[in-house]
Formats: structure tokens, C-alpha cells, sequence
């Protein structure tokens, strides 16, 4: 699958892929604790998850002018409420450029495409002023806090009164 911004070419990884970027240590995975993550997380559910479900699995990869500046996903299929978590990191040096923001709504338009996502969630670091701004700036409002972390949602259906 491949989602076009002004600026980004955010193409899916299929599972080969995937498994080649953890091992290889692209994008963020750089240490064995960030691989070990993406293997529990990511790679091992995406195996064996139906293949309907893949997309929310895998990574994301941003590019611009042909470079492999970000990666975003969600953390898993929609839930039983509707809701799907998005996640994202930028490379250094993109950040605070509106990539991230180009490939989170990008993202979040294609959630419209499913008609039982209701919401896209994120979880964010509460010192994390940064994403947050991005958040609110893609139209994301601050919901709650949990665990420490600021919990925001985009509300993509209207849901029965």
C-alpha cells in the first residue's frame, strides 16, 4: 500500500520486508532492545495475524526525495470500541519540518477506508510537547491520562446518540 502527501511517499512494508528492516537495523531499530521490542510487538503478531490485518502490524516508511525519514503504524487492529493507536518517529533532522504531521493524517484519512475504526488513538509521553502540538495541529484532542502518558483521539465516525 502506498499513501502520497505533498511531500512523503509512505509505503507498507509487506512481512518480508518488515523482517528485513528489524534484523537490518533500519530507521529506529538500532540496538538489540529496540529490535527484541519490534520482534515482540510487531513482527511475531504480524506473522501470525490474518493477512486482513497486516497493514496494522507493519511499519510505515516515510520518504522524501527518495530518503527513509520516518516510520509510523498502529500498535495493532481495531479494538472492540473502535479504536486503533497510531505511532510514529521521525529521523533526526526532520523533525519539527511537518513530516510527522503529513504522515500521521495521512494515516488517519486511510482509517476512514474501515468502517468498524470509529477512532485513532495516541499515547503520548507527557514531557513530550513536541508530538503533542503535532496531535492537536492534525486535529486530535487531548482525551486523558493513563499510566503516565497523555492519551489523544481523532474521532473519525459519529457515533449514535
Amino acid at each position: 500500500m502506498i499513501l502520497n502527501t505533498n511531500r512523503l511517499k509512505i509505503v507498507s512494508l509487506s512481512y518480508e520486508e518488515l523482517f528485513d528492516y528489524v534484523i537490518n537495523k533500519k530507521g529506529f531499530v538500532k540496538t538489540d532492545e529496540d529490535e527484541r521490542k519490534v520482534w515482540d510487538y510487531t513482527v511475531i503478531p504480524m506473522r501470525d495475524a490474518d493477512e486482513k490485518d497486516h497493514l496494522f502490524y507493519t511499519f510505515w516508511c516515510g520518504f522524501y526525495e527518495g530518503e527513509d525519514i520516518l516510520q509510523v503504524g498502529f500498535l495493532r487492529p481495531v479494538n472492540e470500541h473502535g479504536v486503533v493507536e497510531i505511532w510514529i518517529h521521525v529521523k533526526d533532522g526532520y523533525m519539527n519540518k511537518g513530516f510527522g504531521s503529513e504522515a500521521i493524517k495521512a494515516l488517519t484519512e486511510w482509517c476512514r477506508n474501515f468502517e468498524d475504526i470509529k477512532f485513532v488513538g495516541a499515547s503520548v509521553e507527557q514531557d513530550n510537547i513536541a508530538s503533542k502540538t503535532m496531535l492537536t495541529k492534525c486535529g486530535y484532542e487531548y482525551a486523558t491520562d493513563n499510566l503516565g502518558m497523555n492519551i489523544y483521539f481523532y474521532t473519525l465516525k459519529n457515533l449514535p446518540q
